[in-house]
């Protein structure tokens, strides 16, 4: 099999292709871009993709791709720069800023492309099994083993990978919008239930997810690591919790149908606020957003590859830092004013993603656009969170001396269940 084998050289070819496309200096991006995109077309046609297949995961972004040329391509020129007037038309093309922008593109496409080539090349969990061999937090680890559990895998070869077939975006979509814990009404069914102020059904499946996670607690975890009972409740109620996120984030809303950008952090932001509210660890939020963000990218879900991670994990960092102040003055104000500020780190990638390509300030009202509905929903979470959190003041951890720290522990290989 073509590329990087081993899951630790996966994780470093990922993180060096991915650094070596966004922080290329300006003089070497002619040389240093088209290389590196030409080896990954390279290595996805080896694995066995078509053409049509990576021409489609290109497509994912045509919006941005093409504002970006026609922005580079109208705005002002700067000195010395080669320009085209259209007659007595108060515009002139700018040649080199569209040169720029292509190039700008082709940065974005490395990393899309790049992470694909880890997503489809060997097992199918090589990014987490390479991510244990470098000692993640065993918090971490248990975690993501009990998710995957849970979501019964991404299935075998061939199960909708999408292999010279598609956008090899399918790969075990299906199988894990059919996994335990996800079956009901769906997105939308949940958003019709919760504008009606019933927050029942959001409940009732996280509290089934946290259940079944706790139950297979002896069937996954090491004596050593059940010993440790502020481990067992931490990983139950994370991957109870991330089993919930990853439902919410993959089931569609309106197949086939623009939707409000956004709209899922109305139901996300308060499953942050419940994984940090229901954990000994401090870092019960971002544990979980780091499981929604890898398994969202194993799965080819979202638009800029191995970004997607840092996407979700900002929003579980801020509230694991703010929540503390919050629930010293726990309201529905309160919740709302978290939400918004969750909210608008779970834009933050496109943010990042343009300061990392250097893009000129007018390209900024790209990601701005689209942050007002995420916004809005933050603001909305707050009621949603002030329903559920009384629900759940039977998992909330107590006050009992435990024998070792839970964030700190770092996995021995050994430990883990295949």
């Amino acid at each position: 099999m073509p590329g990087p084998k081993n899951p630790r050289s996966k994780v470093i070819y990922l993180l060096t292709t991915t650094a070596a496309a966004l922080v290329v200096p300006a003089s070497w991006r002619g040389y240093v871009v088209p290389a590196l995109l030409m080896l990954q077309v390279v290595l996805l046609l080896r694995i066995g993709l078509s053409i049509r297949a990576i021409l489609n995961m290109a497509a994912r972004l045509r919006t941005l791709f093409v504002f970006l040329v026609i922005a580079y391509l109208l705005l002002p020129a700067p000195t010395g720069e080669r320009v085209i007037r259209l007659g007595s038309l108060p515009i002139s093309l700018n040649l080199n800023g569209a040169a720029t922008a292509v190039l700008m593109c082709g940065q974005i496409l490395i990393v899309i492309l790049a992470s694909a080539v880890v997503r489809l090349s060997g097992a199918e969990t090589d990014l987490v099994d390479g991510l244990r061999q470098f000692r993640c937090p065993t918090l971490l680890v248990y975690s993501i083993d009990h998710t995957l559990a849970l979501l019964g895998g991404f299935g075998g070869r061939g199960g909708g990978r999408g292999r010279g077939r598609g956008n090899g975006g399918g790969r075990g979509r299906n199988r894990i919008a059919e996994s335990p814990g996800t079956n009901g009404p769906g997105v939308f069914g949940m958003l019709r239930r919760l504008a009606r102020g019933d927050s029942g059904v959001l409940i009732e499946a996280t509290r089934a997810g946290i259940r079944q996670a706790s139950e297979r607690n002896e069937m996954l975890m090491s004596a050593e690591a059940l010993s440790n009972r502020h481990l067992a409740h931490d990983v139950a109620i994370i991957s109870g919790v991330a089993l919930m996120m990853i439902s919410t984030k993959i089931l569609q809303v309106l197949p086939g149908m623009p939707f409000a950008s956004g709209h899922k952090s109305l139901i996300l932001v308060p499953l942050y606020i419940l994984a940090a509210q229901l954990t000994f660890s401090r870092f019960g939020a971002t544990t979980a957003g780091t499981i929604l963000g890898m398994l969202s990218f194993l799965n080819g879900d979202g638009r800029f590859g191995l970004l997607e991670i840092p996407r979700h994990i900002a929003p579980g960092l801020v509230i694991d830092l703010l929540w503390p102040l919050v629930r010293l003055c726990p309201s529905v104000w309160a919740y709302s004013v978290l939400g918004i500020i969750a909210a608008a780190c779970r834009v933050s990638t496109e943010f990042a993603l343009t300061l990392a390509i250097g893009a000129r300030w007018e390209i900024y009202l790209f990601p701005v656009a689209r942050i007002a509905s995420n916004l809005a929903a933050g603001a909305l979470s707050g009621a949603i969170t002030a329903a559920m959190l009384p629900a759940f003041r039977d998992l909330e951890p107590k006050d009992e001396p435990t024998s070792e720290p839970v964030v700190d522990t770092v996995a021995e290989p050994a430990l883990i269940c295949e």
